[in-house]
């Protein structure tokens, strides 16, 4: 045999080891070419620790008969302008709150929200940082689980929702956050998207991790006040996401309406969470929920709970003094220790937004806490508790 011969490598032999590279190569979703590798220029760790996080709802119109909370800008029926959250937006930066989370369907099949939003807070000359609150339970094109006779949860793996989710993704990617990237929120060089209602993704971990590899993107989780979810396709789902935000105080049907009780259940869910945080997901962010009311008994959409109002202003301040306390304990045992807040800065139906509000009529329910809580009142905590 022949020095040459002997140095072939046999044809079958080539085309063998090319199809194991192909099978690698197609076995790992590759970060697409269309979107940077790294996106949003203010990370969201940057202020220290805690920061504080505003929900906002600038593409839903005002209706006062259904709220709880009435704010100084707006007349009932009316979408908030530019001039509107431009003032809205002085006001945040005037009493330190730091980022805001905007909610936003980027359903293309119901584009009402694409059309406000750029209307309306894409406009505005004193943007402020933000990230995106992605809708998915109202006007959404996902196919539901139903129990009951009810909607009960997505099941995320399935082809059709799972191409719904990636299509969404991008939609927020070409449309609002490269477009507006030096005013979009980041961690570690990923944009942040925030998933409210996370538990209603069943088998979303694949999903979740997969979108990570293609995109650059990072989420924040809006989790069960109480106690973490520990199905073994909840744990999956947790192990993909950045920031954990245990939501409200008013879940448990048993402690409805008393307050200072919901603030101790709620301190116990921080300690849970924390645990469970060490146990499965060491790395991810834990935030935690600065709650002033719960009340939505005006609002067509009611979810038939009792109200939740605090018995004082003192009792306000003890929900923030504990919040700080037993943050500042998990902080000091786990090796994450950035922090942070999240308010509702405009929702006005469920009785705890803190834009600059009206008091309340006479007239109605629970009527001297609420106009102790009116005005500047609330933001006036925030600052004074959280705000560096």
């Amino acid at each position: 045999m022949s020095k040459k011969t002997a140095n072939r490598i046999p044809w079958t032999s080539m085309v063998l080891l090319f199809v194991v590279l192909l099978l690698i190569i197609c076995s790992a979703p590759a970060q697409s070419q269309e979107f940077p590798e790294k996106l949003g220029r203010i990370d969201i760790t940057s202020k220290g620790s805690p920061i504080v996080i505003g929900g906002r709802y600038p593409t839903w119109v005002y209706r006062e008969r259904q709220s709880t909370v009435y704010p100084i800008r707006l007349r009932d029926g009316q979408l908030p302008d530019v001039w509107i959250i431009e003032a809205q937006n002085k006001e945040l930066n005037d009493f330190g709150i730091h980022f805001d989370v905007i909610q936003f369907n980027p359903n293309p099949e119901a584009p009402e929200d694409w059309n406000r939003l750029r209307s309306n807070f894409l406009r505005v000359g004193n943007m402020r940082p933000f990230c995106l609150l992605y809708e998915h339970h109202m006007a959404t094109r996902y196919l539901w689980i139903r129990q009951d006779g009810k909607r009960h949860h997505i099941d995320l793996s399935t082809p059709h929702n799972k191409r719904v989710f990636f299509e969404d993704m991008e939609f927020m990617l070409r449309n609002i956050i490269i477009p507006h990237e030096k005013n979009y929120i980041s961690l570690n060089g990923k944009a942040l998207i925030y998933l409210w209602a996370a538990p209603v993704f069943w088998n979303a971990g694949p999903v979740l991790k997969e979108a990570k590899q293609k995109y650059p993107i990072a989420f924040i989780s809006g989790e069960d006040g109480f106690y973490p979810h520990e199905e073994p396709h909840a744990i999956e789902r947790i192990k993909q996401v950045d920031i954990i935000m245990p939501y409200s105080l008013n879940r448990a049907a048993q402690y409805a309406g008393r307050y200072g009780t919901m603030i101790e259940k709620y301190m116990a869910g921080l300690y849970e969470w924390a645990r469970h945080l060490e146990e499965h997901s060491p790395e991810t962010i834990l935030y935690t929920r600065m709650q002033f009311a719960f009340d939505d008994t005006n609002s067509t959409a009611s979810l038939g709970r009792l109200p939740l109002y605090p018995d004082s202003i003192c009792q306000v301040e003890t929900l923030a003094e504990r919040i700080i306390q037993i943050m500042t304990e998990i902080t000091a045992e786990r090796s994450v220790k950035h922090w942070g807040v999240f308010v509702i800065a405009s929702e006005y139906f469920e009785g705890d937004a803190c834009e600059t509000s009206f008091p309340p009529s006479p007239s109605a329910k629970n009527f001297l806490i609420r106009e102790a809580l009116s005005g500047t009142a609330r933001l006036n905590i925030l600052r004074r508790f959280f705000v560096k």
